[in-house]
């Protein structure tokens, strides 16, 4: 999920929350969940430029290899956002 946001999303960030969004919860997130969701994104990414190793684990494992165009920390701080979205009550119990 975090990839193809990424991919489909392009380069701006709202856009990948979007995507995201529209992918998990089959709608886009108001203004106030895409803050939450933004500050999620940039703790995240700061923390993988904290630990490279680690960033490089989340974004790579199980799905392998990143594509040349997309950095480490970008598709680390995106999984983690995906991660979120995917647990949510709103998308495990989507009827």
């Amino acid at each position: 999920l975090a990839r193809l946001s990424m991919r489909e999303g392009g380069p701006e960030i709202r856009k990948r929350l979007d995507t995201a969004c529209e992918r998990t919860l089959g709608r886009l997130p108001d203004d106030r969940e895409r803050a939450v969701l933004l500050a999620l994104y940039d703790e995240a990414y700061a923390s993988a430029q904290d630990d490279p190793e680690a960033a490089l684990l989340l974004a790579t494992e199980p799905r392998g290899p990143l594509p040349e165009n997309i950095q480490v920390e970008d598709a680390s701080a995106m999984t983690v956002v995906c991660n979120v979205l995917l647990n949510l009550d709103e998308v495990i119990n989507r009827p």
